[in-house]
């Protein structure tokens, strides 16, 4: 059976292709921050998942013109779109953390969730960066689209039947002061942009699991104010939003994350996500190899986030 909380939000489709981190050989006679991967040219990361075996020995940082690459052996990482990942002069420690990242890896096979600090930055070099991505406005403008969806059916406001007495206790005691400093940094942000009287603020609509199943939907200035919002993020920004807003299916945790200064901790995010499922094994028990390793997913994820914003000069 599907709770109201899960139908509620059974709309809400993720949609952003995974960024997957692709490595090809280097085009020699096209040289540049744009040069483009050869045609046809398997992807180490798949060479790796086929062959289990670590192809690099060492992992290197390396100045260059226009910034830091990160070089396993003498091959610098790429984006999936072929694009040498370029670390900018002024996020040196970036660059440490990414060389960090694979120099940690084992041996064995290569997944996107043991890379979460290469896969953001290289979506944000993909999609948003304005020297790099091959389309930045229609990156942006698909991101924007994608991430309003979350909004009608954030995690934060869709609550439990009241006969789920003690998770919706949890999740009033643990929700509502998070919406409400959400309102409150949105409505700050249309008074600075002039899109609110002084009198007006933003609200949000909670759907309380007693109505029934439903549709739900925020209000539209609501929806207006917040996309106005997204729309004004700095490029790493939005990358750190949309990484945030994925991985905890909540509009609000993202503004949380990335407005500054930040309204919440990484473990503090990861858990008021899950409050659900936290209930859930506190009452049937921990299934081994599920519940712990979400829970360090969550923190990985969650993790690059804070470090790519808190690296920023």
């Amino acid at each position: 059976m599907y709770s109201v909380r899960s139908l509620a939000r059974l709309s809400t489709v993720r949609t952003i292709r995974p960024c997957s981190i692709a490595f090809r050989r280097i085009h020699a006679s096209v040289p540049g921050r744009m040069a483009e991967a050869l045609p046809n040219q398997p992807s180490q990361t798949k060479l790796v998942e086929k062959t289990m075996k670590r192809f690099w020995k060492t992992v290197n940082v390396v100045s260059v013109e226009d910034g830091y690459n990160v070089n396993l052996d003498s091959r610098p990482l790429k984006t999936p779109s072929g694009t040498r990942l370029v670390v900018p002069h002024n996020k040196p420690h970036l660059a440490y953390l990414i060389a960090a990242e694979w120099n940690s890896l084992p041996t064995a096979s290569i997944r996107q969730h043991s890379l979460p600090l290469t896969s953001l930055v290289g979506r944000y070099t993909d999609y948003f960066d304005p020297a790099t991505a091959k389309d930045v406005t229609k990156g942006r403008s698909e991101a924007i689209r994608d991430l309003m969806r979350y909004i009608d059916t954030d995690t934060l406001v869709i609550w439990a039947e009241s006969r789920q007495k003690r998770l919706l206790e949890l999740q009033k005691e643990h929700w509502t002061p998070l919406i409400k400093e959400a309102e409150e940094y949105l409505t700050k942000h249309a008074a600075t942009s002039n899109l609110l009287k002084d009198t007006d603020s933003v609200k949000m609509s909670v759907l309380e699991g007693d109505a029934g199943i439903i549709g739900h939907r925020q209000p539209l200035l609501t929806k207006s104010i917040a996309q106005h919002y997204v729309e004004s993020l700095l490029p790493w920004e939005l990358a750190a939003f949309e990484r945030t807003v994925l991985h905890t299916k909540s509009f609000l945790l993202g503004i949380l994350m990335v407005g500054r200064p930040r309204a919440i901790g990484v473990k503090d995010c990861a858990r008021v996500a899950t409050l659900e499922v936290e209930e859930q094994t506190r009452v049937w028990g921990e299934v081994e190899d599920t519940h712990d390793v979400e829970k360090a997913d969550a923190l990985r994820t969650l993790g690059s986030v804070a470090v790519l914003l808190d690296v920023q000069a």
